[in-house]
């Protein structure tokens, strides 16, 4: 049976078995409707004016009305309590139905309903401010197929924003013979129509409410007193996401309020609020001394207006110490950040520190609503004590689904001295094919360790986690092995795209690179697309521009950050490709330098492409770089090249493009415009058959006087063993 699609905060559909068939007529249904639990424990009315429930009924899916309030002959409903309603209808056993419901004051109401549009329109001519007679309350059932004799609860929730005015030198003032004569409330594109099917708020008109009475009702915050100069409701919008799900949309509106004295001259004090936020069933609290200190305000939003309240506030730095646990609406699975505070306390919960059991959040979404400034202080890893065995990832994880929505964190400092294994980040792990983080900036991140291995704005990645849309602006990242801005280490499956990194990233071991630091192991679908680094890279052995130690497969990434490495696998884009993965359409204009004394493998796209480990070990398959390109030059080591620096045993370079001006190998080293080949026959792989490498339709325009030092020169490829490479359709022009 269809289940019930609620429209409250957060919330989805609620899946709510009906109860079973009560003795009664063939297709007679009951509904009961009802309006919130605790709905005093509002600032702002009671409900008590609304008496009248509007409604209309469909055949489900159309738009052919059956029964509704504003159709003659249609049953009517039944007030059975200030919050409390009954509609008896007679539909038919087996058929199918959506339901509308509407419940507003019966006198005063600014509303009207309409079953032929499935919405109310709202006049808002000569409405007052802190006007109870706007209360209205609503809801949609959709699909609800009628089984027999049923009695269906349906909860009505409001379609608002509230937002309130509120001062604390209300009292000072009349204490020395001034009052509030008026206060004029104007705000800027309130919607003015509700479709009740979908959910959806739209139109929009400035609208002024005047109120020459204040509410008279006081309000704690932070255990500070205010009065209300003013409160109101206003409909905001819900933005769908999928199919016919409906989530809470927060907007930016802008507002002033003029207020009115009664003094001898006739005083005002205007009170601007600029981009002010409201979301539907949460208060926006606008407040200060707002009477003597206008410019002096605060805004913070509250959740469900008849719920526990929490603050968020516009963020400001971090103390260093504050900690507050961040709310968790458990049925729409959603946490908002709003300051750095929360962070910590998200951190807690995920650790299972401070009193918390750990939690995954598999299945959470964290949004986050403000920029969150760290202010320079050392913050705790989401995951902290996350490592791995192999490829396995172990201990700690985060398995959630973290939303930046464009936010961005800045200025914290990320420690760790925990064993080898371990893993260092933000985010020291994230795992699972549903957890991912996205459409978030870093800004002078400082991440460092020197014992554990993956380090990272995020350690590990694992099991098919995501992460998209993800930028570290400035900063720096420092660690042992499997070090990088984005990923320190990806296991098997998991996807990096859309992301950048302009911190420089250092290890002082192996596998580093600008976004990746290592991912390998079984390929299982690990993908690296449409990724940038812009920072300078440095390690020992296995560095990348984008990627250090690699089996993934990579698209369309570009490096513009210097790599320099000590050993062997230094590459522009990947340091060394190994076993399998295809690198495709990427670029890299910086410069490649390998300070080490005759170690193979420098090249301005890959380092050293190779197998290893027998037929045995994880899949394998035939390594391609296509379309590619390198503009910089590249120098050190042996086996230097303007796109693979070495390639043991099987490759493929189809379609690529060197322009460095200059190659530059140790002495009696391999140098070419294109590739260096070795045969390894001790790692012949038999899928693949016999030793082959393919070098077909590539330009490279850097000349053999340019390529310095070696005296093992090419063209485009210098061949070990000519019975293994084929060379075809190069050029060098372009």
């Amino acid at each position: 049976m269809a289940a019930l699609g609620a429209l409250a905060l957060w919330t989805s559909c609620s899946n709510e078995e009906l109860p079973a068939p009560a003795p009664g007529g063939d297709g007679t249904v009951t509904f009961t409707a009802t309006l919130p639990a605790n709905i005093s424990s509002r600032a702002y009315g009671d409900g008590d004016v609304v008496k009248t429930l509007h409604y209309a009924v469909y055949e489900a899916g159309s738009d052919k009305v059956v029964f509704a309030s504003d159709v003659a002959e249609s049953p009517a409903a039944n007030v059975v309590s200030n919050t409390q309603f009954t509609l008896t209808l007679q539909l038919v056993k087996g058929k199918s139905y959506d339901f509308i419901f509407w419940a507003d004051a019966t006198t005063g109401s600014p509303y009207t309903f309409s079953s032929t549009t499935k919405g109310v329109t709202v006049s808002y001519e000569e409405l007052s401010g802190n006007n109870e007679n706007r209360d209205a309350f609503f809801q949609a059932v959709k699909g609800l197929e009628i089984s027999g004799p049923m009695q269906q609860p349906v909860e009505l929730r409001r379609p608002f924003a509230q937002f309130n005015i509120l001062t604390s030198d209300l009292a000072a003032l009349e204490a020395a013979g001034t009052s509030v004569a008026k206060v004029d409330v104007t705000v800027k594109g309130v919607r003015n129509s509700l479709n009740l099917y979908s959910g959806i708020a739209d139109g929009a008109e400035d609208v002024t409410f005047t109120s020459e009475e204040l509410p008279g009702q006081k309000y704690s915050i932070d255990g500070k007193e205010y009065d209300f100069l003013a409160m109101n409701y206003l409909l905001t919008g819900i933005e769908l996401e999928g199919s016919d799900v409906q989530a809470a949309k927060r907007e930016l509106m802008d507002a002033s309020a003029v207020i009115t004295f009664d003094d001898a001259d006739g005083a005002t004090t205007t009170v601007e609020v600029p981009s002010m936020p409201v979301q539907r069933n949460y208060r926006t609290n606008i407040y200060g001394a707002l009477l003597t200190s206008p410019l002096g305000l605060t805004i913070d939003v509250k959740p469900e207006f008849f719920e526990t309240e929490i603050n968020v506030p516009v963020a400001e730095p971090w103390d260093g110490v504050t900690v507050k646990k961040p709310l968790v609406n458990e049925e729409a699975k959603k946490v908002v950040l709003a300051e750095p505070a929360e962070f910590i306390g998200l951190a807690e919960m995920v650790n299972g520190t401070n009193g918390e059991t750990a939690n995954t959040f598999a299945g959470y979404t964290i949004e986050l609503y403000n920029d969150l400034d760290f202010n320079g202080h050392e913050v705790p890893m989401i995951a902290a004590g996350a490592s791995r065995m192999a490829s396995v990832a172990s201990g700690k994880a985060f398995s959630g689904v973290i939303d930046g929505k464009g936010k961005t964190i800045s200025n914290f400092i990320i420690r760790n001295s925990g064993s080898e294994s371990s893993a260092t980040g933000f985010i020291a792990s994230i795992k699972g094919a549903d957890a991912a983080v996205k459409n978030l900036t870093f800004e002078n991140v400082r991440i460092e360790t020197s014992t554990s291995e993956q380090t990272a704005l995020i350690g590990l990645l694992s099991n098919g986690a995501t992460v998209a849309n993800v930028h570290v602006k400035s900063g720096a990242i420092k660690g042992t092995q499997a070090v990088a801005g984005i990923v320190g280490r990806i296991l098997s499956k998991g996807t990096v795209e859309n992301c950048s990194n302009a911190a420089s990233v250092t290890g002082s071991q192996y596998n580093i690179g600008g976004i990746v630091g290592s991912a390998y192991y079984k390929n299982n679908g690990m993908k690296i697309k449409s990724c940038t680094n812009f920072g300078e890279v440095s390690g020992t052995t296995a560095v990348g521009g984008v990627v250090g130690f690699n089996c993934a497969d990579i698209e369309g990434c570009e490096n513009t950050g210097t790599v320099t490495g000590m050993g062997t696998s230094i590459g522009g884009i990947v340091g060394e490709q190994q076993n399998t993965g295809n690198v495709a359409d990427c670029h890299n204009s910086a410069a490649v330098i390998n300070k080490g004394n005759g170690q193979y493998g420098t090249g301005g796209i890959v380092g050293w492409i190779r197998y290893s480990g027998g037929d045995a070990y994880y899949n394998k398959s035939l390594i391609t770089v296509s379309g590619c390109s390198n503009s910089a030059d590249v120098k050190g080591g042996t086996g230097v090249a303007g796109i693979v620096g070495m390639i043991y045993t099987y490759a493929t370079v189809d379609r690529c493009t060197n322009t460095a001006s200059i190659l530059e190998s140790n002495s009696n080293g391999f140098v070419s415009g294109i590739a260096n080949h070795q045969s390894d026959k001790g790692n012949i792989v038999s899928a693949l058959g016999d030793p082959k490498v393919i070098i077909s339709n590539n330009i490279s325009t850097t000349t053999l006087n340019n390529m310095i030092t070696g005296n093992l020169k090419a063209q485009f490829i210098y061949v070990n063993d000519s019975a293994a490479v084929t060379e075809e359709n190069n050029s060098d022009t372009l």
